[in-house]
Formats: C-alpha cells, sequence, structure tokens
C-alpha cells in the first residue's frame, strides 16, 4: 500500500465523523434558532421539529375556536387573554413538560392530567371537571386497565409535522382502530369486534358516530365568566347531540360563556371520554 493510500485510509474516518456532525449540526439549526426543546432536538431532531407545529405546543386548538365563537362575539384578542391568563402554562413548550426524567421515563394517566385535567382526563376515570368530585360513571375502558397512550397515537402526541387548527383535525384515532380489527389484542385482552348484526348498528352505521349511543354521559358548562375565570358550573345531566362536520351525529358539549354580563351560547362536537359499553 503507498503511502498515499495509507493516509486516505487516515483522513477517511475523519472526514466522515466531520459531515456526520455537519449534518445533525444542520438538522438541529431550524428548531434551535428558534424553539428550546431542552436539548432533546440535538437528537431527536425530526421530532422536535413536528412538535414545534403541534398543538400540544401551540395550544391553537382551543384558541382557534374562541377566536371563531366567544371571543369574535366579545371582540376578545386572544393573544392577549392568552398571555393575561397564562394559558400557555399548559401547553408542552419542552419535552420534559411529559418526559419528565428524561429517557426511560414512563408515560402515565398522571403525565396526561397535569394539563387534561379540566376535562377529558377527569371525565375518562369518572370525575368532574379538575376533579372537584365524582362524575357519573369512568370509562370502560379505564376500568378495564388502559390509560391515554393506549389509544392515542405517537403522532398525535407528538404532532406530524402539520399545522391544525382544531383536535378534530388533529386527532386520527377512532374506535374503529381497534373494534373493527379482528383478532386485535391491547394489553392481552382481546378487544370486542363491532357487528353490523345487531339492529342499532345495521340502523344507524352510516349515520351515528360510536359515541352517540357509547357515551355515558356529557359535559355542560354554564357561567364560564372568561373575565374573572371564576364561577364555571360543569354539570353532567344534559346531554346533547348534533350533526358534526363530517356528517355523522356525535356528541355536543355546551358552554354559556359570559364576558362583562353579556352571554355566548355555543356548541361544539366532542368526545366525553366516558363510553359505557
Amino acid at each position: 500500500m503507498s503511502k498515499t493510500d495509507k493516509k486516505a485510509k487516515k483522513i477517511l474516518p475523519l472526514m466522515i465523523v466531520a459531515v456526520l456532525s455537519v449534518s445533525l449540526s444542520l438538522a438541529g439549526i431550524a428548531i434551535t434558532a428558534a424553539e428550546d426543546f431542552g436539548g432533546c432536538e440535538g437528537c431527536h431532531a425530526e421530532i422536535a421539529e413536528n412538535f414545534s407545529t403541534s398543538l400540544h405546543y401551540t395550544g391553537a386548538g382551543m384558541k382557534g375556536e374562541y377566536e371563531k365563537f366567544a371571543a369574535k362575539e366579545f371582540g376578545i384578542d386572544m393573544d392577549e387573554y392568552y398571555a393575561t391568563w397564562n394559558c400557555s402554562n399548559c401547553h408542552a413548550t419542552t419535552c420534559e413538560k411529559c418526559h419528565e426524567g428524561g429517557h426511560g421515563a414512563e408515560i402515565t394517566i398522571d403525565t396526561c392530567d397535569q394539563c387534561h385535567f379540566k376535562k377529558q382526563s377527569a371525565t375518562f376515570i369518572g370525575d368532574m371537571p379538575a376533579h372537584s368530585k365524582k362524575g357519573p360513571a369512568a370509562d370502560i375502558h379505564y376500568t378495564m386497565g388502559l390509560t391515554c397512550t393506549d389509544c392515542h397515537n405517537v403522532a398525535e402526541l407528538h404532532g406530524d409535522g402539520n399545522v391544525y387548527t382544531s383536535q378534530l383535525e388533529a386527532v386520527t384515532t377512532e374506535c374503529e382502530d381497534c373494534h373493527a380489527s379482528p383478532g386485535k389484542t391491547v394489553k392481552d385482552m382481546t378487544v370486542t369486534q363491532y357487528s353490523s348484526d345487531i339492529d342499532a348498528h345495521e340502523m344507524h352505521e352510516e349515520k351515528l358516530d360510536c359515541t352517540a349511543c357509547h357515551s355515558g354521559w356529557s359535559l355542560t358548562c354554564n357561567n364560564c365568566h372568561l373575565d374573572t375565570r371564576k364561577g364555571t358550573q360543569p354539570v353532567s345531566d344534559e346531554f346533547y347531540l348534533g350533526v358534526a362536520s363530517d356528517g355523522k351525529v356525535k356528541p355536543f358539549i355546551k358552554m354559556d360563556a359570559i364576558y362583562d354580563n353579556a352571554t355566548h351560547t355555543g356548541y361544539g362536537a366532542w368526545f366525553p371520554h366516558n363510553s359505557n359499553r
């Protein structure tokens, strides 16, 4: 082997390392220039980039709904409102918000509950919002030992790179993912499969969403004071159905929002998170 070949063999690994280092650095520049994910973006650049446009990070879902309805009616600047009431505190701006403890840290229902306790995770375990008191019943999936991540996939939590304006767009999980998948097992349990032989299924299959019949109860939010953030009275003795954007009948949440003694009543498609059978 010539001296030139020997030098080339020594230099080549160094060149590869240098190229990889530059590539990794460039991959992280787009993220670190504007965002700080606690250093996780150094190795998980793609996840961090997707996360920066996710609803978990931007909080665009609820904010956008208010902008189209109650806030529009009352003339509320939602950017200013979010800053005044520190709404961003419940949105994950760093990886540690959910992955507390770093690698190997377990994601549990308590992880989700730190932000979703106002509605989703509370009703899932059978409580009223903020765990203020017991609700009518827990979700059957919870009683069977399932938690949030048994249904909600990684793309929904981290984002998939697309910019969404609401949960209706970003959440892709459907009952059919498990209940129309013969042989499906979850935590070593065989999942009951949907059957069109049931009269109710045959009659309503193309008209009703599963949640229209299989939700045990729903929330209604009365006296939601947007100006003081006090006095909201969630109740569980009302249940509303409506035609959603996909044309199917689904549960709707009713919300009476109050601002400067004026009231705005709105209805929105809502997944109650308390399936009863």
